[in-house]
């Protein structure tokens, strides 16, 4: 996801320096198996962004490839902290 974000923030021309993502998994006992990612995106306070911006941003996010490829089965929590 960050890399599908840079790509985009490249192509409009963002500065989104600094910024960063914790990535936690969840695992299920039964089969034994990622159950849940947690993605919590972090941006700096020196970076500043219109609401137009951060939505294009979650948008790429959202969208990204790897993403998608994901079984359905596991639940993908993001949260953006802009």
């Amino acid at each position: 996801m960050i890399t599908i974000m840079g790509i985009v923030a490249n192509r409009e021309n963002l500065d989104i320096s600094g910024l960063r993502v914790d990535i936690e998994k969840v695992m299920a006992q039964n089969p034994r198996k990622i159950a849940e990612i947690k993605l919590e995106f972090m941006m700096p306070a020196s970076v500043q962004l219109t609401d137009k911006q951060k939505e294009v941003l979650k948008r790429a996010a959202h969208t990204c490839p790897v993403a998608l490829s994901l079984d359905p089965s596991v639940k993908q929590t993001v949260n953006f902290n802009f």
